[in-house]
């Protein structure tokens, strides 16, 4: 046998894919195919592949399937096993290249954990791939999440040490040993079992062994906290004679986990005859049966706990459970029948002959015109690309569409050393239609005056970019110019197929992969076959283009169009035109939204990033283009009106081109890197745009004009400013309930991407920054006050707020006054929303408050988040502002917890408390510490701190607190969240002056807190009601003002915008900022200047001491007169 398989690792830890994987290569290798591996990571197996004589290369996971030489290596195998869903990377890069079997040990956790981070994932696992799992439950699961059917199970089969099977009976039992074997993560529910074992009323019968690999410290550590004082013990990471004594010790395995798509530990224990309690999330159901083991629901703790009490009061016999575990190993983990059903899907996979929607596909139209029965159509995908698309009924496996790919089996064949040429023809042909100097009509004319036939593309009458074959002269005329958009082969090659036949010469022309895919399908060399490559910046989107035109005018309107017109300023500044029966259009490139995204790499096809054509040997007999850098290398032939580089890839091409040489009015022979210098795409692809995504992400939503501005300007309707990025829970959470609010009421907004220079080293990365960049869309980064000025040209409408935006203590650390947007021009729209100065007093230096007075008075609309800020407002400025309260009790509880997370992360009964104790830090302070103490006893409820040092996600915090069976705070959000998720609370109140904002709340909401103090703690805490509050009435006052708010906003936002009081005061604010920038550059120039005095200084002291050191050696001394005689030499 000689088919070749490469097996693709995601790491070679002793884990349970690697291990399978592994088994496999052995199974493969003694059934005589030639296997060699990669892997992402090096770990143990690299031993056992190298015993099994399988070769081995470790990758990098962003880099291995990027270059050419990977591609070469990847194609030489007949199949690719690809283990687990975490080698993605190479499903999305040849899927259906070549036959790919995608072994899949992951369950749930795919859609929960994966697809989250990496959006691809949902697309991959929806395609044709062959994907294997490893059990029914998650093939189920599948089926139903994604809709798909392509779908096998290969049930585990594990090579079990045989001294784990002939365990021996322990004899008589002191206690009933319960062992979890596993890594020590969430999914993997370890907390679980500790828990449910801590729920046991009697644990004397009971002990709990726990080993793996701890992948989650931070959760280790919090179990243990709580668990430590039980019966429990870490047995750390066990292998050999160690894993030997644990299975003899065990007398019931525990598989808890909340996802796991198979369970090798159930399987080693079914093989030792031990009996298993999983989980209904474990996919080893299919082994136990009433008499072998145990189910409990995840979701029920107590449902364990039950079964460890009844198992441990010898309610079950253990030894005939174990004997039926025994049983159900032997009938289902089988070795023989695992090796036939992979040597069979093997088999079956690598004889697949078919390929489909492959990311570097280039839709030449090859394969659709090569199928013999039909089976290859087109489809648009979703971003409106052309791709081939398989009817299965019809295939009938010939392998012709994978035989004929370019892609697939690219040639070389032509000059890698071509000749390169500058050249034009007469104006009248490169000035009418024509983008550079004209020499297509040339080439195209010649065929023509010997009866031949050009193939070209045209639009349409709906103005779609397609190839036809003509020798009407009308045709060829309508061919000239470029479209920059993907064209539609359509069946040109069929039909220049039978030209060709006929005797009949003809010229093709169109993008390198274009005359690739021809030759492929053609099968052979004619010499009445000339073909030209048009150089190629990408292929942009057909949907794209077809919305954008509906769009802007409505394609039945429009009567041409052309991509590069001369008319108004030449070749070197065409503009993109467009004809309608209501108006001429002339728009630069870089002006126009379609071109600009096309320029700037936006709307191209993705493969155009890596195409494999763009180098030399190039695929044509002649290349043709534009000749940017002419003015550099010949600057007497630019005459601004095209010129275009030749190259001369063949001999067929030479022939032609001395054909035509008359025709030019400039042939004039140029050295080829001179071209290359302004033409990379002679010898390399466009670099995609790193928002590419997210503009058809956009696309969905908004027209292509506003989407291209977003991803090329930032622009958007509305601009939200405020201390998102502050290492703050509650200052990011109401910047998003309030981007929330208007995101569902479809407003394009952006957070305001800025960061104070001065506090970018500390927030930078911190949870707020991770949350942001996951969950909201942002403007392009400001550093500076003149990076602010330029955010006018993105946005009408800018809100600040909410939190303590206009706290004058705060805010002047943070920027100053650019929290009263006074950056912002005169006629853009002003809103401050739920505002809050969080105190009921101003303090600000009168100087500050007079330019905070003219500057507030030029807002549209002002809402405070309190009813002291309302009054502040009137009282010390003369603004009326309504009080709309905190953004996030705008958002419903429902909408809270499917951000945090629908399941608690901890499954224990606990309090949470969250203290900020006066600082960023983790301080202790004595009579808070005293609260959370008498709160323990009287609840009987473990504590669990919300600590800064630990740096939670800010889902992890909105869990905890969702899920807490009480809330200890001082933070004000804290609050707010425990009113949100009706959770009871003590509120210890350390600062007088902060207590009003919260005190509003309680009084709005008729919430009867408990708020305690360092001299009142004791006395309050000793009431029991205080564990019980009634949220009734809150919960409909949260119902009405979350409908209150989101009224004043829309309200706010179609506000008038008027002219502004006082023009004078936003001028003066201006040449502030100016001549503060001047004096921050005039110190930084005294500071290089002191710098270089420094360093001047420091040479004058080095040479003042090397001097010292020479005039006293003594060398110095006893030259001294042999110095003198020198002297009166030269004199």
């Amino acid at each position: 046998m000689d088919k070749k398989i490469l097996l693709f690792f995601h790491n070679l830890n002793i884990e349970g894919a690697p291990t399978m994987l592994i088994q496999a290569a052995e199974i493969l290798v003694e059934s005589g195919y030639l296997v060699e591996a990669l892997s992402l990571k090096n770990g143990a197996y690299e031993e056992k592949l190298q015993q099994l004589e399988i070769p081995l290369q470790i990758v990098e996971a962003d880099e291995c399937f990027t270059d050419s030489a990977m591609d070469d290596y990847i194609k030489k195998f007949n199949l690719v096993i690809s283990n687990t869903i975490m080698t993605y990377s190479l499903i999305v890069r040849y899927n259906n290249t070549i036959p790919i079997m995608w072994y899949i040990h992951e369950g749930k956790i795919i859609k929960d954990i994966f697809a989250k981070s990496i959006p691809e994932i949902n697309t991959l696992v929806k395609t044709k791939a062959n994907i294997v799992v490893v059990s029914e439950y998650v093939k189920e699961w599948l089926e139903k999440e994604y809709g798909i059917k392509n779908i096998d199970v290969l049930h585990n089969y594990i090579d079990i040490d045989e001294r784990v099977i002939s365990l021996k009976d322990k004899g008589k039992r002191e206690k009933i040993q319960f062992t979890y074997l596993g890594s020590v993560d969430p999914h993997k529910g370890l907390d679980i079992l500790l828990e449910a074992n801590h729920r046991l009323s009697d644990r004397t019968n009971v002990h709990i062994n726990y080993a793996g690999n701890i992948l989650d410290q931070r959760f280790y550590d919090t179990i243990i906290s709580r668990y430590k004082e039980d019966n429990i013990q870490y047995w750390g990471l066990v292998s050999g004679e160690d894993k030997i004594r644990l299975f003899q010790e065990t007398d019931v395995f525990v598989v808890p986990s909340r996802d796991e798509s198979c369970s090798l530990v159930a399987l080693e224990a079914f093989a030792a005859g031990k009996p298993v309690i999983i989980s209904d999330q474990v996919g080893a159901q299919y082994l136990l049966t009433e008499k072998s083991g145990w189910i409990f629901e995840i979701n029920h703790v107590d449902e364990l706990t039950k079964l460890l009490e009844n198992i441990a009061n010898l309610k079950y016999d253990l030894d005939s459970y174990g004997a039926e575990a025994k049983k159900q190993y032997d009938k289902y983990v089988n070795y023989n029948e695992y090796k036939k059903g992979l040597l069979s899907l093997v088999e079956r996979y690598s004889n697949k002959k078919d390929v489909h929607q492959y990311s570097r596909c280039t839709d030449c139209g090859a394969c659709r015109q090569i199928c013999p029965v039909s089976a290859i159509s087109q489809k648009e995908d979703d971003e409106g690309f052309l791709y081939p698309w398989i009817d299965y009924d019809k295939c009938v496996q010939c392998g012709k569409c994978v035989e004929i790919c370019p892609v697939v089996n690219p040639v070389y064949s032509n000059l890698s050393d071509p000749e390169c040429y500058a050249g034009y023809t007469k104006d009248e042909v490169r000035m009418d239609r024509s983008s550079s100097g004209g020499v297509f009509t040339v080439f195209a004319d010649a065929i023509l005056r010997e009866s031949g036939y050009v193939s070209g593309v045209v639009f349409d009458e709906k103005f779609k970019a397609c190839h036809i074959v003509s020798n009407n002269p009308d045709d060829i005329f309508r061919m000239r110019g470029s479209k920059y958009v993907q064209s539609d082969t359509g069946k040109v090659f069929s039909e220049i197929k039978q030209l060709l036949k006929q005797g009949k010469k003809v010229l093709f022309t169109g993008v390198s992969c274009q005359v690739s895919g021809l030759k492929a399908f053609l099968g052979k060399d004619y010499e009445n076959l000339f073909c030209i490559d048009i150089l190629c910046h990408g292929a942009a989107s057909p949907g794209i283009f077809r919305k954008y035109l509906n769009e802007t005018i409505g394609i039945e309107r429009i009567r041409d169009i052309q991509f590069r017109n001369k008319r108004l300023e030449g070749w070197r500044n065409t503009y993109f035109y467009i004809d309608s029966d209501k108006e001429e259009i002339y728009q630069a490139l870089g002006e126009n939204e379609f071109t600009s995204a096309f320029l700037n790499d936006v709307i191209n096809r993705n493969c155009c990033a890596e195409c494999q054509f763009q180098r030399l040997p190039r695929q044509g007999d002649i290349t043709i283009g534009d000749f940017w850098g002419i003015e550099d290398c010949d600057p007497e032939l630019d005459d601004n009106k095209g010129i275009s580089v030749l190259l001369v890839n063949s001999e067929k091409g030479k022939k032609l081109l001395e054909t035509c040489r008359k025709e030019f009015l400039v042939l004039k022979e140029e050295r080829i890197d001179d071209a290359i210098k302004k033409n990379p795409n002679i010898i390399s692809s466009s670099v995609p745009h790193p928002h590419r995504k997210k503009f058809f992400e956009y696309n969905k939503r908004f027209s292509v004009s506003k989407s291209a501005g977003k991803i090329l300007q930032g622009k958007c309707d509305v601009v939200i400013m405020n201390y998102w990025y502050a290492k703050n829970y509650g200052a990011i959470l109401t910047c998003y309930a309030l981007y929330r609010v208007l995101k569902k009421e479809n407003v394009d907004v952006s957070l305001m991407n800025y960061i104070p220079e001065r506090f970018r080293p500390l927030y930078e990365g911190s949870f707020a920054w991770l949350f942001a960049e996951q969950h909201m869309e942002k403007t392009r980064e400001c550093f500076n006050y003149d990076d602010l000025l330029e955010l006018n040209d993105c946005a009408e409408t800018f809100i600040v707020g909410s939190d303590q935006v206009w706290n004058y203590n705060i805010y002047q650390e943070h920027g100053g006054n650019i929290f009263q947007l006074d950056f912002t021009k005169p006629e853009k729209r002003r809103i401050a929303c739920a505002v809050s100065f969080g105190s009921d007093s101003w303090n600000a230096p009168k100087y500050e408050t007079d330019k905070f007075a003219e500057l507030i008075k030029d807002f549209h609309a002002v809402s405070a988040r309190e009813a002291t800020g309302k009054t502040l407002l009137n009282d010390c400025f003369g603004l009326d502002a309504e009080v709309t309260g905190d953004p996030v009790f705008a958002l419903q509880a429902d909408e809270w917890r499917e951000l945090a997370g629908k399941e608690c992360l901890c499954v224990n009964r606990y309090f949470t408390y969250y203290v900020l104790a006066g600082g960023h830090a983790d301080i202790k302070v004595s009579w808070i510490q005293d609260v959370m103490d008498i709160v323990e006893a009287k609840t009987e409820i473990a504590p669990l701190g919300l600590e800064f040092g630990k740096n939670y996600t800010v889902e992890e915090w909105l869990n905890y607190v969702a899920n807490a069976e009480f809330v200890v705070t001082d933070s004000f959000h804290a609050v707010c969240f425990s009113i949100i998720y009706n959770r009871p609370f003590i509120y210890l109140l350390k600062n007088g002056e902060l207590y009003p904002r919260l005190k509003n709340v309680f009084q709005h909401c008729k919430i009867d807190a408990a708020v305690v103090t360092e001299d009142n703690y004791k006395e309050i805490l000793a009431e029991s009601s205080l564990f019980s509050i009634d949220f009734e009435y809150a919960n409909q006052q949260m119902q009405r003002d979350a409908v209150y708010f989101k009224e004043w906003l829309l309200k706010a936002l179609h506000t008038e915008i008027t002219p502004v009081h006082n023009e004078l005061v936003r001028e003066m604010v201006l040449r502030i900022h100016a001549e503060e920038k001047k004096n921050i550059q005039m110190q930084q120039e005294l500071r290089n200047l002191k710098e270089q005095n420094a360093q001047l200084k420091e040479l004058s002291d080095t040479v003042q001491e090397a001097y010292s050191v020479v005039t006293n050696s003594t060398i110095w001394k006893t030259t001294k007169p042999l110095r003198k005689f020198l002297d009166r030499m030269k004199h």
